[in-house]
């Protein structure tokens, strides 16, 4: 890093020409006349940057400070000068500028304080355009090619150095490449545009000036920023960092920035689109080669939150209302398609028009202008929604699994996640009940293993189907797909990707290759979070690179598990805890304690683990109608078969628990249809619901009675179905149900 209070002239010079500015010497102001010359002849040194030995020569034996920077090719660079000791119109041009193309926001780049009070900023010159050396009238001073300014840490005649703006000088951050607006803006100042293209850019800000503050950015096709993306950046950390300021104006402390600057970041993320596509390759590690990604965001947000008591209070005080964006619209996606064009993004690089204004709807307007559109209003209303047509939810495995929900399984390595995963599978595969969730249909099922060879996943198949007993996959409804199948898969169709990372373009591109290929799916098991994504988990931007797919495959109705592991409490999932936050369901799978072992329960003997819904488990679809389903229990894998009961009861044969007389009556009941069944100890729960209403427990079904109302008439039978199972009188297996006393 520099020291600037202890650098010479040939210090300051040779840091200067490290970052390609072609510094030079500059003479004095006690010589009088036009001092702001350079001391030698300088004109043939316009296009070139010249080398360290040539520096040396001019600084060595320097006597003062005095240097200054030669514009234009040599230094890739132009300077903006503004002389706001001559008047008002200089900064008044400028933030004009700023207030119709940059939100009034300053634009960050290099910036000198001028020995007269003035402002120079400096710009990278875009490809394609030749920056003018002119002055202006209104004090506005172009420093292009063939130009040349002062610079730090040279003394003005005033008795003031020439100095760099707290965090604005070379070694502190990037020389800004111009946007094309400022381009367009010089050029018109100094005449050096045709009549026909400075009325398309009084249009253009007219327009804008109208419709509020924008920054142009390039999207494609599916509305990612392709140009443009260091713009999007800048705006969409100051307008975050605003209306965080407007929710408390207490600095929050460094963790918080960090956490809330990556949040911000990743739906940055999502929006932009590298211009290089490398398979098994992340977004956002392309991003972070081109400068674009990461790093960047961050050293944005922290320059932003540097300025917290004072440039943001000041704009978030007094920016007018239609800037302020509730932060809920940071996870807004945009659903509509649009055509390759340039757009104009919101503040938080929403696209919402084309560059010059055009084509703006009324919608559009009501926004800018602040006009009520009242059919948008009765639409969002609680009144539509009482009313609305909603589809019932394509249930899989009762509410715990629907075409739509996103689920996670998380537990610690060698719990039995896999085993858990499959044995869902299948039972979605069959339309067969499992645990407490009753199945409606046999549907589509793809498992996805990211980590089992071959030899692995052969055996379990084989021992999902036998546990399923008399019931038979249709077949080709459970399909599973491994690493080590890849080629034979590839072979029957050539055309399938790669497989790669599903946190890549590459892995998005695979999996719904293979989605197509096999006719569509309703449901996907991942098995699991670690194997199948790359990067840090414990970083929520691996999770977040993969959140595009998630969304995707909702919209295709696609019923979503993922399975995960547990960090090294054992009881939550590892990583970031926003990986559960568009997720329907967690559940958790840990450990039995020991007051839940029961004889079974020995090494070589059952399979068994708690799973629980609760915190820092989810279930987000659970009702007091449905609660049964999300549950906590205990699950065990006991004689090849998966049976469950509550958590909170009793280790089989360790302890007996008193009845209710309700529940007891439904217990004689239980008995009367053992024997009825004709099977010592057990019988089925239709032949136990017959039973109770022929008691008169439960009300009988009649031919007019729907679903609906057979649910509620079956109300008391499932009230005390569970009572009895805590009870450790019954203990239930899907349809069977067994007499523990």
């Amino acid at each position: 890093m520099f020291e600037p209070d202890f650098a010479g002239p040939l210090d300051w010079a040779a840091m200067y020409h490290s970052y390609g500015l072609q510094a030079v010497p500059a003479m004095h102001p006690s010589s009088g006349g036009q001092w702001k010359r350079p001391t030698i002849k300088w004109r043939e040194h316009e296009n070139a940057l010249v080398d360290g030995d040539q520096i040396a020569q001019w600084f060595r034996r320097a006597q003062t400070g005095q240097m200054g920077i030669i514009t234009g090719a040599c230094s890739g660079i132009f300077v903006v000068d503004l002389d706001t000791h001559k008047g008002p119109s200089a900064m008044q041009w400028w933030n004009g500028l700023l207030e119709v193309e940059s939100y009034g926001v300053d634009l960050e780049t290099a910036i000198v304080t001028t020995g007269g009070g003035g402002k120079q900023y400096y710009f990278k010159t875009p490809a394609g355009w030749t920056p003018p050396t002119n002055k202006t009238a209104i004090g506005v001073d172009i420093r292009g090619q063939g130009g040349f300014v002062m610079a730090p840490p040279s003394l003005h005649e005033s008795g003031r150095e020439y100095a760099w703006d707290a965090g604005c000088a070379p070694w502190e951050i990037d020389i800004l490449e111009a946007p094309q607006w400022l381009c367009d803006a010089i050029d018109k100042l100094v005449g050096g545009i045709s009549q026909e293209r400075s009325a398309i850019l009084d249009r253009h800000h007219q327009t804008a000036a109208s419709a509020g503050p924008h920054n142009g950015v390039v999207a494609d096709g599916l509305g990612q920023v392709i140009d443009g993306r260091e713009e999007l950046a800048t705006t969409m950390v100051w307008a975050a960092v605003l209306d965080w300021w407007r929710e408390c104006p207490i600095k929050p402390s460094p963790n918080e920035s960090v956490e809330k600057c990556r949040e911000v970041y990743a739906v940055y993320e999502r929006k932009c689109k590298p211009r290089k596509y490398e398979p098994n390759t992340p977004r956002s590690l392309l991003l972070e080669r081109e400068g674009r990604g990461y790093t960047m965001f961050e050293d944005k947000w922290r320059r932003a939150m540097a300025q917290w008591d004072g440039k943001v209070s000041d704009a978030a005080a007094h920016l007018p209302a239609h800037h302020h964006v509730e932060p809920a619209r940071l996870t807004h996606e945009i659903k509509r398609e649009v055509s390759p064009q340039t757009y104009v993004a919101d503040e938080f690089g929403e696209i919402i028009d084309d560059e010059f204004g055009g084509g703006s709807s009324a919608g559009a307007k009501a926004v800018a202008g602040g006009s009520i559109d009242t059919d948008l209003r009765s639409t969002l209303s609680i009144e539509a929604w009482a009313v609305r047509d909603i589809p019932e939810p394509d249930r899989i495995l009762g509410d715990f699994l629907t075409t739509t929900v996103r689920a996670f399984l998380v537990g610690r390595t060698g719990l039995g996640k896999t085993l858990l995963g499959i044995a869902i599978a299948a039972a979605a595969a069959s339309g067969s009940d499992f645990l407490t969730w009753k199945a409606y249909r046999p549907v589509n099922v793809l498992y996805i293993d990211g980590e089992m060879p071959a030899e692995l996943i052969k055996p379990r198949a084989i021992d999902a189907m036998r546990r399923l007993g008399d019931v038979k996959i249709p077949p080709g409804n459970l399909m599973i797909f491994g690493r080590d199948i890849e080629d034979e898969a590839r072979r029957v169709c050539p055309d399938l990707p790669p497989f790669a990372p599903l946190n890549t373009d590459g892995g998005r591109a695979f999996l719904m290759s293979l989605i197509d290929a096999v006719g569509g799916v309703d449901l996907v098991v991942f098995d699991n979070v670690m194997s199948l994504l790359e990067g840090d988990q414990k970083d929520e931007l691996a999770w977040s690179a993969v959140l595009d797919l998630v969304t995707y495959l909702t919209t295709q109705r696609i019923g979503q598990l993922w399975l995960d592991h547990t960090g090294h409490n054992n009881d939550r999932q590892y990583g970031s805890s926003t990986k559960a936050w568009r997720f329907d369901a967690v559940g958790v799978m840990a450990p039995l304690k020991d007051e839940d072992q029961g004889d079974e329960d020995v090494p070589g003997g059952a399979t068994g683990f708690s799973l629980s819904f609760d915190h820092p488990g989810k279930a987000r679809r659970r009702t007091p109608d449905n609660w049964q389903q999300f549950q906590a229990q205990i699950v065990r894998l006991v004689d090849d078969r998966w049976v469950w009961e509550p958590a909170n009861a009793s280790a089989p044969g360790k302890q007996d628990g008193g009845l209710k007389a309700s529940a007891r009556a439904f217990y004689e009941a239980l008995l009367d249809a053992v024997v009825r069944s004709g099977t010592p100890g057990r019988t089925t729960k239709s032949i136990w619901l017959a039973e109770c209403q022929r008691k008169g427990l439960v009300d009988t079904f009649s031919h007019d009675d729907d679903a609906k109302e057979r649910n509620k008439k079956t109300g008391p039978f499932r009230a005390r179905l569970s009572e009895l199972v805590m009870a450790k009188y019954i203990g239930v297996d899907g349809e069977t149900v067994n007499s523990l006393k």
